[in-house]
This record gives C-alpha cells, sequence and structure tokens, in this order.
C-alpha cells in the first residue's frame, strides 16, 4: 500500500488501518518561498472576549526563514495591527476545539501551522486585521 502524503505520524495514522500494513513514502518536489503580505482576516462580531476560528488562504505557514515548518517559537506569521488578537499561545492537538477556545484569554490565538487554522478570542471588539506570513508553492506555481 502507498499512501498519497509524507506529512508525518499524525496524518498517516488517520488513513492506515492498524491490521493493514503500510509503506511511507516520502515525496519530493522542488517548492519556492510564497510571501502572503496583507491578507484580510475577519473575526466574529461581538465585543471582547468574543471567540471563534478562522483559516488562511495558504497553509502550511513557515518559519520566519521560511525553511522549515513555523512554532509558536518560529514563525513569520504577524499581523499587522495587533490589536484584536494580540498573544499567539500554543495550539493544543491534546483539547477539542470548544476546550482550547474556552481556556483562551482575551486577546489570545493559536495557530496550527499545518493547516492555516487560527482559535482566537478577541481583545477588542473589531472585526478585521490583515496578516502576513510566508508558505512555500511548487516552483512550477511560482
Amino acid at each position: 500500500m502507498t499512501l498519497p502524503f509524507s506529512s508525518g505520524d499524525r496524518e498517516h495514522k488517520k488513513f492506515v488501518d492498524e491490521h493493514q500494513p503500510s509503506v511511507r513514502v516520502k515525496l519530493t518536489a522542488a517548492t519556492v518561498k510564497k510571501t502572503i503580505t496583507g491578507e484580510s482576516a475577519t473575526f466574529a462580531a461581538g465585543a471582547a472576549g468574543t471567540t471563534g476560528v478562522i483559516s488562511l488562504a495558504y497553509a502550511p505557514i513557515f518559519g520566519a526563514s521560511g525553511g522549515i515548518m513555523g512554532s509558536l517559537g518560529d514563525t513569520s506569521f504577524a499581523w499587522v495591527t495587533g490589536t484584536v488578537l494580540t498573544t499567539e499561545v500554543i495550539w493544543r492537538d491534546d483539547m477539542t476545539q470548544a476546550a482550547q477556545l474556552t481556556a483562551l484569554t482575551n486577546g489570545q490565538f493559536a495557530i496550527n501551522y499545518d493547516t492555516g487554522e487560527i482559535r482566537y478570542k478577541k481583545a477588542t471588539s473589531g472585526t478585521s486585521d490583515t496578516c502576513n506570513y510566508t508558505t512555500r508553492v511548487l516552483a512550477k506555481e511560482a
């Protein structure tokens, strides 16, 4: 059995029956950095403390150099104004979406660097911001 992806155990486990043997395949292709600037993000209407989930237009999100996958400590992601969402916290795979949203304090947000999803709790009543980040695309699509 050949799997159509190579993104690690988490994805691998979603698609492979534990009783069937599997073969891990590493796919390679030339990619180039793509810098996204001024992408619009719209948040749920409501006062400070309103929670929600949004998805960025591109994923994954890379680190500051654009060479490796981003993380809380090494990210290319930045809000342009940073007034609605002010403090990044770690994405919690061990929590449900609802549980992590409840655990956030005003202004906090968590990014899933693999998927581009952002869970948040607003610091203000603002409903939008723009963001910048780096992703990678196939060289032939650049």
